[in-house]
């Protein structure tokens, strides 16, 4: 099934990206760090699991959308930024 190959593909893919970061995260000796696999909105999803878990911080990306691109389909970060309970750290590239 073309499908279930597809999703094997982007599951190690996940499970590659998390090793790589889990491995930084040690060598800068972050105590404590969360990878979120959920489905749904990820700014919504974000400030659930910062809430549950009593955040002390969000670090975020920010991919850099115009004005105009950000006004209609919305940003994560900016999301993040105005409904979270705990400071938020919006890194650029």
């Amino acid at each position: 099934d073309p499908h279930r190959e597809l999703l094997e593909e982007v599951r190690h893919k996940v499970e590659a990206l998390e090793a790589k970061y889990n491995k930084k995260i040690e060598k800068m000796g972050i105590k404590s760090a969360k990878f979120l696999k959920r489905h749904g909105d990820p700014g919504e999803a974000i400030v659930h699991v910062a809430e549950k878990e009593h955040a002390n911080l969000i670090v975020t990306g920010c991919r850099g959308m115009g004005l105009l691109r950000r006004t209609f389909m919305g940003s994560v970060s900016d999301y993040v930024m105005h409904h979270a309970s705990c400071p938020v750290l919006v890194c650029r590239k």
